[in-house]
């Protein structure tokens, strides 16, 4: 599981300011959403100052919704 925390932490911040609905997520690492899913409650438990859930478009599908998304320290 660290090994998928880790890669879902490098795609988003390499990625910021843009951010992506799980589905879409779950398309660019090459795992099921629900894999994707627990991954990013992981993920924000261990870094719940830099990733958190919020309303946003999606860059890939132009869907609205809950996203993961990466706060920039600083920003």
């Amino acid at each position: 599981m660290k090994v998928e925390v880790d890669r879902l932490a490098l795609l988003l911040q390499a990625d910021y300011p843009y951010t992506y609905c799980f589905s879409c997520l779950a398309s660019r690492m090459g795992m099921a959403q629900t894999a994707v899913r627990d991954t990013a409650q992981v993920l924000i438990l261990r870094d719940h100052q830099l990733f958190a859930v919020r309303r946003r478009v999606c860059i890939g599908c132009r869907a609205v919704g809950d996203l993961l998304v990466y706060s920039k320290p600083g920003s």
